[in-house]
């Protein structure tokens, strides 16, 4: 029987846990408050209204519109990533509601970093398919996207000339990734002798510890099943090539909503900073960083009207993350997702 002592820490969790929503919300409001007041002290009310006025709002709407399919590509690619020679991949809507909630944790719970968990967690809900193999697939699945960022930036140095700092650390990514890539597409080769390695190491452990790592690393290497598929692999790079694309064009359409006259190397611009400065944990909703982030990009290219680079700052913010927020809603309440940490 537990004592009050050895139930304590567990009532402690829990009590911890539930709070965690809470203070995101009072956090997000304080930053939104902070932010607006900023906002106002620095740019007239009515300067900032007359640049939503002037703003054309359809390209707004293709903005939204290209969030919902770049969600809809992840999902797709995660079906790929999943696809083995026993199993059939997850349908569609399982995947999409899944990656929608991956995204709605992290913008609500950025500290905790607990979407890729929660993706995890709603497939093997609605699928059953192992978590730890699902967690294998996001590894192939970042790594792709470090590609993707590093490929980008690689566009951008031809088209114009970007700060050292931010080349540097976009191709280091790259080589990161493509690293990582390589080392992946290896073991997925060699399952079998990572399993004899496996069993030579693991006998040196007690039953209880040797069986819960080689279960772990077996579903883990379930993950890279699909680039042992040519098909399949083809499959990743074009999905991974079209979210690329989509990223770009997604800042892209918002310069004509204003009026600006920028082009597709100042739109994978804003989309490589954004990316490398919301990757670690920050506010909630990336609050400041992402605002900051894009207001600094569009000062750099010589925009000197702070209205309208606060009104495309937000309508950014709105493009971007309105989608995920609604949608990831919406998957929170289909998947019952609860706010902690669950086991793999």
């Amino acid at each position: 029987m537990l004592t009050e002592k050895d139930k304590s820490p567990g009532k402690t969790q829990t009590s911890w846990q539930r709070l965690w929503p809470w203070l995101n919300m009072g956090l997000t409001a304080v930053l939104l408050l902070v932010g607006l007041w900023y906002l106002f002290t620095k740019i007239p009310p009515a300067e900032l209204a007359a640049a939503f006025t002037l703003s054309q709002w359809p390209y707004v709407l293709i903005g939204l519109t290209l969030t919902i399919v770049i969600n809809l590509l992840k999902a797709w690619r995660w079906q790929f990533l999943l696809t083995t020679p026993d199993t059939s991949p997850p349908d569609l809507s399982s995947a999409f509601w899944a990656v929608t909630l991956g995204f709605f944790v992290n913008l609500v719970l950025p500290f905790l970093r607990l979407g890729e968990f929660a993706r995890v967690y709603a497939l093997w809900q609605q699928t059953g398919i192992s978590k730890t193999r699902g967690l294998g697939t996001v590894v192939v699945e970042k790594t792709l996207e470090l590609l993707m960022i590093a490929g980008t930036a690689v566009f951008v140095v031809t088209a114009i000339v970007i700060p050292d700092t931010i080349s540097n650390s976009t191709l280091l990514l790259g080589l990161v990734g493509l690293i990582g890539l390589l080392v992946m597409y290896l073991l997925a080769f060699q399952t079998q002798r990572v399993n004899q390695w496996l069993h030579h190491f693991t006998n040196y452990l007690p039953t209880t510890i040797a069986n819960p790592i080689h279960r772990l690393i077996l579903n883990g290497l379930e993950g890279l099943s699909a680039l042992r598929n040519r098909k399949l692999t083809a499959g990743l790079v074009a999905t991974s090539l079209a979210i690329a694309i989509l990223y770009i064009l997604t800042p892209f359409v918002l310069f004509p909503a204003f009026g600006l006259s920028y082009g597709l190397a100042e739109a994978a611009l804003i989309h490589i900073v954004v990316s490398i400065a919301a990757t670690p944990p920050s506010t909630p909703g990336k609050i400041g960083v992402f605002d900051g982030t894009t207001a600094l990009m569009l000062a750099s290219f010589g925009l000197e009207n702070t209205a309208v680079i606060a009104g495309y700052t937000i309508l950014y913010r709105v493009v971007v993350m309105l989608p995920q927020i609604v949608l990831g809603a919406i998957a929170a309440s289909r998947t019952h997702w609860q706010w902690r940490i669950h086991q793999l």
